[in-house]
């Protein structure tokens, strides 16, 4: 634990910089000069959550787009869809788990401050050695571009989110340039093709103009997987009626296609059109759709889906 010893030492430096009085927690930068696109969003202007967020690759800095601009901004779970690094300033350990805390023990380290992981659908933990070498390059290079924000006065005035300021570190010289924000595009797994046995029994008798379906995560914590559920729900909204609610669990991610198609046939639904709560659910159920040559839509704002799955929600506390 030499290493995440040696970041709690970059850590202090970098609080005595201050620089969160300079910039806002949205005005996220690109650092350039890596092998993997990593932006960074520091917070602490408003004097509430003292933090800096790393966001290794593109996929990391849409999971935060999702939450701060898309279909998850009030949603309580909004913490389960964020992937990205966090140095917690001020955190004890509260955010780490008892093995986690045991490991700090172990080496006599006693945190003020804390850098966990972030991944979709997970708990929080501890980086690894390997993270910890990686994050104190990156804290030497966020230190740099603090004092060359703060030696400068320079101001981060950006069209958000058309425009992110983009730091290089020319041999200690710090240059900073305007760059479009990246094209954020959704990345799924394959998903299971469509069972044709199971289409074939197919025998509809209701017919609904349109459905809704939409895919949450439940507050509902796996041991095994040290991860959280995810929940299917598929509403009628013009017979007010839960047509099924499916959940799956990580190693069960291909087959959500298929079980969606499995119920709306045990239960002879057949839609003319569907209105889903994200792309990504969308991209999970493509082949439905080209199939069945569905007409369908995004709604990010579906308070129907969002109000079950709040009661849900509020009674599992």
């Amino acid at each position: 634990m030499d290493n995440y010893k040696k970041l709690q030492e970059l850590i202090k430096e970098y609080e005595n910089t201050k620089i969160w009085k300079y910039v806002d927690g949205d005005d996220i930068f690109k650092l350039d000069g890596f092998d993997e696109q990593i932006y960074v969003s520091i917070m602490g202007r408003a004097g509430l959550d003292c933090s800096i967020a790393i966001y290794y690759g593109e996929q990391d800095l849409l999971s935060q787009m999702d939450i701060s601009f898309g279909q998850y901004k009030n949603s309580p779970d909004a913490f389960l869809r964020l992937s990205a690094y966090k140095i917690e300033i001020g955190d004890p350990g509260n955010l780490l788990n008892k093995e986690d805390k045991k490991q700090l023990k172990k080496h006599n380290i006693k945190p003020k401050n804390v850098t966990i992981r972030l991944d979709a659908g997970k708990t929080p933990r501890l980086i690894t050695e390997e993270e910890t070498l990686f994050l104190i390059d990156i804290l030497k290079r966020i230190i740099a571009i603090a004092n060359y924000i703060i030696n400068r006065d320079f101001k981060i005035e950006l069209v958000k989110p058309k425009y992110m300021y983009c730091f290089n570190d020319n041999e200690g010289t710090i240059i900073a340039k305007q760059i479009k924000w990246p094209i954020l595009k959704y990345e799924f797994t394959n998903q299971q093709k469509l069972n044709q046995d199971l289409i074939g029994q197919m025998t509809w008798i209701n017919n609904t103009k349109t459905l809704e379906i939409g895919m949450f995560y439940l507050p509902m914590f796996i041991e095994e997987t040290k991860s959280y559920p995810r929940i299917i729900i598929i509403y009628d909204g013009e017979s007010d009626l839960i047509i099924d609610m499916i959940i799956v669990n990580d190693n069960e991610i291909d087959m959500i296609a298929h079980n969606i198609l499995k119920s709306l046939i045990n239960r002879k639904t057949k839609p003319s059109k569907i209105t889903f709560n994200s792309n990504e659910i969308v991209d999970i159920c493509k082949d439905i759709i080209m199939e069945f040559e569905l007409l369908f839509r995004v709604d990010e704002n579906m308070d129907n889906l969002f109000d079950i799955w709040i009661d849900m929600y509020e009674n599992a506390k």
